[in-house]
């Protein structure tokens, strides 16, 4: 009846790993929802212009470095 027992402790081992990476997800998300929250109270007194200058330079920077990496791994 060992085959028995070693199902089970892969079943209990399975359920802390899960169990912990739960518990690691939700610091992660409790993380982005302070940072986020943050964000917003420092961008709440900015002129609508910023936010929105601020949000295309984001854009256009990732774009570029990804268009970047493209053309890098084609070469």
């Amino acid at each position: 009846m060992k085959l028995y027992r070693k199902q089970q402790d892969r079943k209990q081992q399975q359920h802390e790993q899960d169990e912990t990476a739960y518990r690691i997800a939700m610091k992660i998300v409790k993380g982005q929802q302070r940072f986020a929250s943050f964000l917003n109270k420092k961008a709440s007194g900015l002129p609508r212009w910023v936010l929105l200058s601020a949000f295309l330079l984001c854009f256009l920077s990732i774009g570029a470095y990804c268009i970047y990496l493209l053309v890098r791994a084609l070469n």
